[in-house]
């Protein structure tokens, strides 16, 4: 009981999607987060993106990224 209402907190405060995709030789990673915090004017909402991208290695063709 007590760790779900600590998860409950925690899902209120921060939100976080990951999706992975692959393509061939080509994988893509990409990362989104929500975080919210409370402050004493109001709350503050701060939003993360992260992407990846790469080819495997021993691939002919140049890195994309």
């Amino acid at each position: 009981k007590i760790l779900s209402e600590s998860h409950g907190v925690l899902s209120q405060r921060c939100f976080c999607a990951k999706a992975e995709e692959s393509v061939e030789d080509v994988s893509f990673t990409f990362t989104f987060t929500l975080m919210r915090f409370p402050t004493p004017i109001g709350e503050l909402f701060v939003l993360g993106l992260d992407f990846h991208g790469k080819i495997r290695e021993g691939h002919d063709q140049e890195r994309l990224l």
